[in-house]
């Protein structure tokens, strides 16, 4: 089975300090495990390179390079 995974679910596949981290990284194992495909959808991808690259002083943003980013959207890839 095809299941969704929104933007908040990539937002914080790398934040191991987020309380959600767990809950999240729990999920995605058991759902794979169980066979079933993850994907994602062009608007999620566009809402986390937004949230990723927006300076760290405005709400909300992560503060990495266009670099880091690419690197995190790579393995989100490989995994979604």
């Amino acid at each position: 089975m095809l299941i969704l995974a929104d933007s908040g679910i990539l937002l914080h596949y790398f934040d191991p300090t987020d309380s959600r981290y767990v809950v999240e990284q729990t999920a995605v194992d058991i759902l794979l495990a169980q066979g079933h495909e993850l994907v994602t959808a062009a608007q999620n991808v566009a809402e986390f390179w937004n949230v990723c690259t927006r300076p760290a002083t405005a709400r909300g943003g992560f503060g990495l390079t266009l670099v880091e980013t690419e690197l995190r959207l790579r393995l989100l890839e490989r995994e979604f």
